[in-house]
């Protein structure tokens, strides 16, 4: 089922190939585009060749390389410099991110922050919050961004956590909304009740 995107006018949504060579050439063919921005926590190396091969001017945005990665990357340096040659210019998340990336051989790397922290609080109607927040006076767990398999996880958390919090309320966020009837379906399984 497709997901509902919510575009400005003269913007449109394209999935991404697998890292795969013809794929990855048949889609830059396509598309040819002129200027890319890459906001993907991967590097794919088959698509950042080509676009480094191709002289795409490219930028990675919210750039972010855990400690683990870094290590990962720091035993393929030569590989992973190359590869990062691709962008004219790195704006990674944290100070930490920015010096990683810088000693895996990256050049014009800028600490520009985290776009979701910077973002401006959503809106919200402050008298159905006030309303929200006293109905929510007892302990609450949240399991968020849920993809199919881990509701059933919060499920048996939740039978867990009731000994110690007897009016505890989890909430569970799935990531895809549309799947609302799987989801209460794997609640009533549970002995549980949903309210949606």
């Amino acid at each position: 089922c497709a997901l509902p995107i919510y575009l400005p006018r003269g913007a449109f949504h394209q999935f991404y190939p697998w890292d795969y060579p013809d794929w990855v050439r048949k889609f830059l063919d396509h598309w040819n585009p002129d200027f890319i921005l890459w906001m993907e926590s991967e590097l794919w190396p088959n698509m950042l060749g080509e676009i480094k091969t191709r002289n795409i001017p490219a930028v990675l945005v919210n750039a972010r390389l855990s400690e683990k990665s870094f290590k990962r990357w720091n035993m393929f340096k030569a590989s992973a410099q190359d590869i990062l040659s691709t962008f004219s210019l790195i704006m990674a998340q944290t100070e930490k991110d920015g010096a990683r990336f810088t000693n895996l051989g990256a050049e014009n790397v800028r600490v520009t922050g985290n776009i979701k922290f910077s973002a401006k609080p959503l809106p919200y109607d402050d008298t159905e919050y006030g309303a929200l927040s006293h109905a929510l006076r007892k302990p609450v767990w949240l399991f968020a961004s849920t993809h199919a398999g881990e509701e059933s996880m919060a499920c048996r958390v939740h039978h867990q956590l009731k000994s110690a919090f007897p009016d505890l309320m989890t909430i569970i966020a799935p990531r895809h909304p549309e799947r609302r009837a799987e989801i209460d379906h794997v609640i009533s399984k549970a002995g549980l009740i949903a309210t949606f």
